[in-house]
């Protein structure tokens, strides 16, 4: 009996991470656009968006 409880922990425990894995990668994309370390991207983006894009991140 108490092997079926400690699996249903470890199932919900499970479920949750991956859950929450579409956030996170979400976040780490998000992240990775506002301070890329490309110039040329840097520029593209002020650019396109103006000089104050970050700031609206």
């Amino acid at each position: 009996m108490t092997n079926n409880r400690g699996s249903v922990w470890l199932y919900s425990i499970r479920d949750g991470f991956i859950t929450l894995l579409p956030l996170t990668f979400f976040g780490v994309i998000s992240i990775l656009l506002l301070h890329f370390p490309y110039q040329g991207y840097q520029d593209l983006m002020i650019g396109l968006f103006g000089s104050t894009w970050v700031e609206h991140l």
